[in-house]
């Protein structure tokens, strides 16, 4: 705001910080959410689910049912309640009276959002573990990203592998599938089993699991949020190598 009202000041700058904390506590740098919400902006049937969506927020709110929650967000029961912080003593002035100290405006809000372009294509399934299922910590959409592309790159490989074993630019069908496995040569039943463990050991090397990099695949699938969120993150993982080459 312009003009000397301190007051005006002080509250826009608590509403801005406020704003930052929130969008911070969901996994987005402000950047990251202005971005979100020009895609949101430009797209009328998105803008309207997400509007709908947070209705039903304010609702659940309001009676305290959170059964319909996405489940990447927090039940009730496992939110832990922040603590209160200490007041900051405030000096007092040279009249004795207690002097009010302005805090500093923040614009990260209107910080330039990031360039972003559509995630490549993809041909990933949901790919079963051959080692027993062990606990993973919780894996950021980087790490996300840099295995997805770590897996789609051993994918093509396959793929040409494949091709080249079989003499043919197209493969057919499920050619991987169990039901093909009876009717497959020795070398390409070996190359459409080597991918999985392959695979899996490229996401175990990233800190994954399968099971986690299922599960985050599955949510960019039924999620639009979460698909625009993994391809900023794939976007920066494709300039770091760019700036790497």
């Amino acid at each position: 705001p312009q003009g000397k009202n301190e007051a005006l000041q002080l509250a826009c700058s608590t509403h801005v910080v406020t704003v930052s904390k929130i969008i911070r506590s969901l996994g987005l740098t402000v950047s990251e959410f202005n971005n979100l919400s020009r895609l949101v902006s430009a797209d009328p049937v998105l803008r309207d689910r997400v509007m709908k969506q947070a209705y039903l927020f304010r609702i659940s709110a309001d009676v305290g049912d959170d059964s319909w929650m996405p489940e990447f967000l927090p039940r009730s029961a496992e939110r832990v309640p922040a603590p209160v912080a200490a007041p900051v003593p405030v000096p007092a002035s040279a009249s004795g009276a207690a002097a009010p100290k302005a805090k500093p405006m923040v614009t990260e809000l209107d910080a330039p959002a990031p360039t972003s372009a559509p995630i490549p294509a993809t041909e990933y399934e949901p790919m079963p573990a051959t080692r027993p299922r062990k606990v993973s910590p919780p894996v950021t959409l980087g790490t996300f990203a840099v295995a997805s592309d770590k897996v789609e790159k051993l994918r093509m490989e396959q793929r040409i592998a494949l091709q080249n074993e079989l003499d043919t630019t197209e493969l057919p069908p499920n050619l991987c599938s169990p039901n093909m496995q009876p009717v497959l040569t020795s070398r390409v039943k070996n190359l459409c089993e080597s991918f999985p463990k392959e695979a899996e050991k490229v996401v175990e090397d990233l800190g994954m699991s399968i099971q986690q990099f299922n599960d985050m695949l599955e949510r960019s699938r039924r999620d639009p949020i979460m698909r625009i969120r993994m391809r900023l993150a794939w976007n920066a993982h494709k300039k770091t190598q760019a700036a790497l080459q």
